[in-house]
């Protein structure tokens, strides 16, 4: 098994597990201490996909943790991308949800 304990080791075993590296990197983000962080790095990764207009700092720091991290996911508070009532917050919400399966489902990252 390779070591984890570095930046380096960290994305070796996450390619051999297919996922996309170098690891996303955000200011906030600590992934080498955090495992979470990690999770979270490629979910704001998958949301700037298709929330191409917001700012990445804004869009890692939206995701939150859940309140059980044994039991739960990352959730986002839908109306922090809503501006100026452009779409209905329950169908923005679906439509965000198959957009980030989609590319999260085929490691298809776009940054």
């Amino acid at each position: 098994m390779p070591t984890t304990l570095s930046i380096d080791g960290l994305q070796s075993f996450l390619l051999g597990l297919g996922f996309k590296t170098p690891i996303p990197s955000y200011e906030s983000a600590n992934v080498t201490s955090r495992p979470l962080d990690i999770g979270r790095s490629y979910l704001a990764d998958a949301l700037l996909c298709i929330l191409d207009k917001e700012d990445p700092s804004t869009i890692y720091k939206s995701i939150r943790w859940p309140n059980d991290i044994g039991a739960g996911d990352f959730f986002v508070p839908v109306p922090k991308f809503i501006h100026d009532g452009e779409e209905d917050p329950e169908d923005f919400a679906m439509d965000l949800m198959r957009k980030v399966r989609f590319l999260v489902a085929r490691f298809t990252l776009c940054h």
